[in-house]
């Protein structure tokens, strides 16, 4: 009687590990795919900003030589994101997760850098913009 009590508690610990187990696994598969559709999403994000950005670009080539235009970066990209621009490529970090994406504009003479905060009428003004030129 009594060993058939013990097989019975130690088929019951074997049963709820291979559950445990399996569950384990089952968890670290799916936290692997949400990380990889985080980035997906992030990156996403970005690349239609960035294509919006390349737009303006494009609009500018069109334009005689001298031509300018500024994008200002909107604040939910600003706040999330950090911007840069290096050799004719944007570089676009995530603030969060360290996440680096790396875009590159086209380029036809179009010289670009980044303006912070400019003074408007004595009014100190905390805007981020892309400033390209031709």
């Amino acid at each position: 009687m009594f060993f058939k009590k013990t097989q019975i508690a130690l088929e019951f610990i074997i049963t709820t590990l291979f559950a445990i187990v399996i569950i384990g696994f089952a968890l670290a598969l799916i936290g692997s795919q949400s990380k990889e559709l985080q980035y997906y999403q992030d990156y996403k994000y970005i690349e239609d900003y960035i294509s919006s950005i390349e737009n303006e670009i494009n609009i500018m080539n069109e334009m005689n030589e001298g031509y300018y235009r500024e994008v200002r970066i909107p604040s939910e990209i600003e706040e999330y994101y950090t911007i840069k621009i290096i050799n004719h490529s944007f570089l676009v970090i995530n603030n969060i997760t360290n996440q680096s994406y790396l875009f590159r504009f086209p380029y036809n003479g179009t010289v670009g850098k980044i303006k912070k905060s400019e003074t408007i009428n004595g009014v100190n003004i905390n805007f981020t913009y892309l400033y390209f030129k031709k």
